[in-house]
């Protein structure tokens, strides 16, 4: 980050043996100093969402608010390079260290959680915070993961950045399958067939719902429709990521992986 600092220098010529202002120059110079970069500047479009989100406290119940001793805070990319003990009185702070990641964001525990939320309200009134929120706990419940074989390939349910992909852009079904994965669901497919032999299809296929409108039949099964030679694929690939069955060690995984599949 560049800052130009604008010195304004005054020279006064003074004739030689008098004190005499009479003649007076004024000379202006712009000094440009350079700044790491650190703070919220540092920051990509997505990430800075991410702390925004946490940011929001909405997002938490008032009354638990008040009983969180440990916050990160974010320091405004003026003073990011400044030391948390310069720009704010931690005498009300049980201990801080810095977040080596980015320069300008700190841990801080506070002496009690009431205490806490009233003292970063005064430092963000200061203009020094650009935001903070709870710093939570490190435990974390391991996300439920289904057994199948291409399921690691599937990055619209799990997107850990595989293939050069955005991490975190998609479904996010994995916090929920643990109670919800479609048990009495029926899904309809309405598309070029569904190829109900396939495997992974076949458990959750039913086949006394299911019905052929273009052949006026209870045969789904897809065929050839325009003569190119290739069995008409896409009702199949969609009933798959619908309703593919999941947890079988086969295949993939469906959305849905546990519901009747139409």
């Amino acid at each position: 980050m560049k800052s130009q600092l604008v010195l304004l220098i005054f020279v006064s010529s003074i004739a030689i043996n008098f004190v005499n202002l009479e003649t007076q120059s004024t000379t202006e110079e712009v000094i440009e100093i350079d700044y790491s970069e650190c703070g919220p500047s540092t920051l990509s479009a997505n990430v800075k969402n991410a702390f925004l989100k946490e940011i929001n406290t909405n997002d938490y119940v008032n009354s638990d608010i008040y009983k969180l001793k440990n916050w990160i805070v974010i320091v405004n990319n003026v003073d990011c390079h400044q030391t948390l003990e310069f720009l704010f009185d931690l005498s009300r702070v049980e201990s801080y260290h810095s977040v080596q990641i980015i320069e300008g964001i700190w841990s801080v525990k506070f002496q009690s959680g009431d205490l806490a939320y009233s003292v970063l309200n005064e430092w963000e009134e200061s203009g020094n915070l650009w935001g903070f929120y709870p710093e939570k706990n490190s435990r974390y419940e391991l996300r439920y993961e289904p057994n199948d074989p291409l399921y690691e390939n599937q990055w619209y349910l799990d997107n850990n950045g595989q293939n050069n992909g955005t991490s975190g852009i998609d479904i996010n079904p994995n916090n929920v399958w643990k109670d919800y994965t479609g048990d009495g669901i029926n899904i309809a497919i309405i598309d070029d067939g569904l190829d109900y032999n396939n495997p992974d299809l076949s458990p959750n296929f039913f086949s006394s719902r299911s019905h052929d409108y273009c052949d006026d039949d209870e045969d789904v099964m897809p065929l050839d429709s325009d003569d190119d030679g290739v069995i008409d694929w896409h009702g199949t690939a969609v009933a798959g990521v619908a309703s593919a069955k999941g947890n079988n060690s086969l295949g993939v995984t469906g959305v849905s992986y546990n519901s009747n599949l139409i």
